[in-house]
């Protein structure tokens, strides 16, 4: 069954009113007794997080399905390094570090904290982070640092002090160095008392035991969907007495949990933009909205070796035509445009009907015309249809295809959506180039990095994401550039130069850097926009790690 975008927004906003005024028949399951005693709790001693949705992956060295798996595993986990929020790399269970380079190897030098304990109070034997590597290179694991680790040339742990060698100058080394430490005493079949790897391994994932501030002390029989976790006193920083536990709890029934958390029992939800949006347009009192930084761009990936797309003048064309409210109307409000590169730039200077002007003319220029005059254009004398490509499990970008579908017919260009399962759309089509276009969530953070995206693919290079196929020495220059983890040179030059670039060859279409939205309860009711990623800004809160300047 197809429901139309309109039909669909007035459902989220009738499931909004509903949240909102406590109308029954969206169905509620019963809490657990003991979070129904955390939830009640008003000594200030438990802080109560509530989901929307459960983490679906929280072993550190495999890929984050949702935001909620990053902060969880931030909490529990620890790592050599920590990406802080501003894109830079500090020292976490390393006391101190410095990169340094030799020839083209990266060489990382660091000294381990002193006296570091496992949850189980087991010491830390820093030889435990070379399992944790070596794991990483499991195909079972599916690690999004797989190749990274392979990079690995050297490790030597001596007296309290780490060497790393990297085969070249890359912060994808110190990416994965920021990924938590798997125990090696509970998990290798080596240290294993009993049982199989699988066996203890499934143990463990049901209460995971880190080196991070937060333990876990009980995940309900619903695997992660209700969890305490409790300050860890053997943590290094010797604050886990000044703590409070937190109580997580994970939930989609939305009337209950805004229901509950307007009564006081949650500190802190997530909410979908959309109703979040809603309920800040019907003016609830007492409720603070925090939008949080999202690393992930939306993005409209062009096949640049694609007969319909080989001239710049189309690819540049469906930028202009492609206007972004269309992809702003899922996402809510607290999304940020993009236009013709990451650079930012001021919507409301932005005519879409112009820029759809402009479109069509490139489009003429291009050699696409309607002679037939029957609405759509031919190029070559053959009807022209452009395929947008997606995931079938993602929804948004399902509702975003529709729109952009409809949008492009008033450029007179027929297009269809063709939806294939992960695999399907990575490996059989993306990856063999058998596309037109696709909608993808393209990862740029703080560092800027973009060198998988779009630099140059080498043959051997089973890391790429390019699937644009683009190729430019200049881009690939200031690209590389921007990936060092050691340079002397401005980065920030390097950014510019490769966003001209970018605008320059279209590749693809920016659309948008979605936002993510939680709700705090506060007075007066207003909107805070963190420059923090949504798990960031609660790994800062100055009441569980003792930050003065945090906005919570």
């Amino acid at each position: 069954m197809v429901v139309n975008s309109m039909n669909k927004k007035v459902l989220l906003f009738a499931l909004a009113i509903c949240c909102i005024f406590g109308v029954s028949g969206c169905g509620k399951k019963e809490i657990p007794e003991k979070y129904k005693q955390l939830m009640a709790d008003k000594s200030g001693k438990v802080v109560k997080l509530c989901f929307y949705g459960s983490p679906e992956e929280i072993d550190p060295i495999k890929a984050a399905e949702m935001e909620h798996d990053k902060m969880f595993c931030n909490l529990v986990y620890a790592s050599p390094l920590r990406k802080a929020s501003n894109g830079k790399y500090e020292p976490y269970l390393l006391e101190s570090y410095e990169t340094s380079l030799d020839g083209e190897e990266l060489v990382l030098k660091g000294k381990w904290r002193q006296g570091l304990k496992w949850h189980d109070g087991k010491e830390f034997e820093p030889s435990e982070l070379e399992y944790s590597l070596e794991q990483m290179k499991v195909p079972e694991k599916n690690s999004p640092y797989s190749e990274s680790a392979k990079g690995i040339k050297s490790i030597k742990n001596d007296s309290g002090n780490l060497e790393i060698r990297f085969s070249s100058n890359s912060i994808k080394y110190l990416d994965m160095l920021c990924a938590g430490i798997l125990p090696e005493h509970i998990l290798s079949k080596d240290k294993i008392a009993s049982g199989t790897v699988e066996e203890a391994y499934n143990k463990f994932i049901v209460k995971p035991v880190g080196l991070g501030p937060y333990k876990v002390v009980d995940n309900d029989k619903d695997k992660n969907k209700y969890m305490l976790l409790e300050p860890d006193t053997n943590f290094f920083d010797g604050k886990g007495s000044s703590r409070p536990k937190i109580a997580i709890i994970c939930s989609f029934e939305l009337q209950q949990t805004i229901s509950d958390f307007r009564e006081g029992l949650y500190d802190w939800m997530t909410a979908p933009s959309m109703i979040a949006e809603q309920l800040q347009n019907l003016g609830v009192d007492n409720i603070v909205y925090v939008h949080y930084q999202n690393p992930a761009v939306l993005t409209w990936v062009f096949n640049t070796k694609n007969e319909k797309l080989k001239d710049i003048k189309i690819r540049k064309a469906l930028n202009l035509i492609m206007d972004r409210n269309v992809a702003m109307q899922t996402f809510g409000n607290g999304a940020i445009e993009l236009f013709d590169n990451l650079l930012p730039v001021d919507s409301k200077s932005v005519n879409a009907d112009e820029r759809l002007n402009e479109g069509k003319k490139l489009l003429e220029e291009a050699g696409l015309t309607d002679k037939d005059n029957d609405g759509f254009r031919e190029f070559n004398g053959n009807p022209f249809t452009l395929g947008i490509l997606v995931n079938n499990d993602s929804m948004s970008r399902r509702m975003i295809a529709e729109k952009m579908v409809e949008r492009l017919k008033y450029a007179g260009i027929k297009a269809e959506i063709q939806i294939v399962n992960w695999n399907e759309f990575v490996s059989g089509k993306l990856k063999k180039g058998d596309y037109d276009t696709a909608l993808l969530s393209y990862h740029i953070g703080k560092d800027c990095s973009m060198k998988s995206l779009f630099y140059t693919k080498k043959s051997e290079d089973l890391d790429s994401l390019n699937f644009t196929g683009i190729s430019d020495e200049e881009l690939d220059s200031n690209l590389g550039l921007l990936d060092m983890a050691v340079t002397s040179e401005d980065k920030s030059n390097a950014y510019k130069k490769v966003n001209e670039k970018l605008s320059e060859l279209c590749p693809c279409a920016f659309l948008l850097r979605p936002s993510n939205m939680a709700m705090v309860h506060g007075t007066p009711v207003k909107t805070i926009k963190s420059d923090n990623a949504l798990w960031n800004d609660v790994f800062d809160w100055k009441l569980m790690f003792g930050k003065d300047d945090s906005n919570l």
